[in-house]
């Protein structure tokens, strides 16, 4: 399976990865982010990106798979992005607008 192919692979298919041991949260994670540094700048489709936290949660999924008796959460690993129009603490929410650039 190409870096593609693992780009558009519905969730349930990377979570059977995950538990086979045949892909792992971070893999897959920096897959997405080596994927949105080409063509954020293109198509300009993330306004925040919150790489760092997103790689320290992946490490934190990945031992979770990695551990024999534990069970991960049900979209462990799973990487998201969250639109400008949902609220979350401490993040920036413009609701698209640039009257609202600096709203925390």
């Amino acid at each position: 399976m190409t870096s593609a192919d693992l780009a558009y692979s519905p969730a349930i298919e990377v979570l059977q990865l995950f538990k086979k041991r045949k892909l792992s949260p971070l893999e897959l994670l920096k897959i997405m982010i080596e994927r949105a540094g080409k063509l954020n700048g293109k198509i300009n489709c993330l306004a925040d990106c919150y790489f760092e936290e997103a790689l320290a949660k992946a490490k934190i999924a990945e031992q979770a798979y990695a551990s024999r008796g534990s069970s991960p959460r049900p979209l462990a690993g799973v990487p998201l992005i969250v639109t400008v129009a949902t609220p979350r603490k401490d993040k920036r929410t413009t609701n698209g607008s640039i009257l609202l650039a600096t709203n925390i």
